[in-house]
């Protein structure tokens, strides 16, 4: 949400809108030159190998992820496929799917031409509005924390200068007990954020 909606170029990189994770890669495994020169006490180092985050992309259940029918590919599949990380789990998954999260913020992004920005910000809570003339206004608001926090946005609404709702308009993935359900209205000035949840309100 944050790097879709923030002004400038949005860029998806692979496996992103599916939320794939880095993989273990093996040293007998690394094909990365700048891991290879890292040598095989060192290739895991912060800035050495690039290959955890260049696995093959997950498109199924099937063998290696219906990737390739290869025996064995490049670099190996993450074993996490088999745990709903595939496009097709994700695509068949409803509305709580990364996916289709992925697919209502991009759809958002192209909707509408945002033309004003305001911030907001505490040690627990990343939050800023877009606006302008001929869209609704928005608010992202993202718990950066894994625990449950409480925010107040009125000093953002009051930057904005705007009128806010409080609808919940795209929730992230994850359960639906963690609360701020689709199209519910929240209190903008004691908002309840499970861990690691971005909402994005009118």
């Amino acid at each position: 949400m944050m790097s879709l909606m923030l002004p400038g170029v949005a860029v998806t990189y692979n496996g992103e809108e599916i939320g794939m994770t880095n993989t273990d890669v093996s040293w007998e495994d690394t094909v990365d030159p700048a891991g290879l020169n890292c040598g095989e006490e060192h290739f895991m180092d912060q800035g050495c190998s690039r290959d955890p985050e260049r696995t093959p992309m997950q498109w199924d259940t099937s063998e290696n992820a219906g990737f390739t029918k290869a025996v064995k590919p490049w670099l190996p599949v993450n074993e996490n496929y088999l745990k709903g990380i595939n496009v097709l789990d994700q695509s068949q998954d409803g509305s709580d799917s990364h996916l289709l999260v992925y697919r209502n913020v991009s759809q958002l992004r192209s909707a509408h031409e945002f033309t004003s920005t305001g911030l907001f910000s505490t040690n627990e809570v990343f939050a800023f509005a877009r606006g302008s003339d001929h869209a609704y206004p928005i608010i992202v608001v993202i718990n950066v924390m894994e625990g449950e926090v409480s925010v107040s946005l009125a000093d953002l609404i009051l930057e904005m200068g705007d009128s806010f709702s409080g609808q919940v308009l795209i929730r992230s993935s994850g359960p639906a007990e963690e609360g701020n359900a689709l199209g519910t209205k929240v209190d903008l000035n004691n908002l309840t954020l499970a861990g690691n949840q971005a909402l994005i309100l009118i």
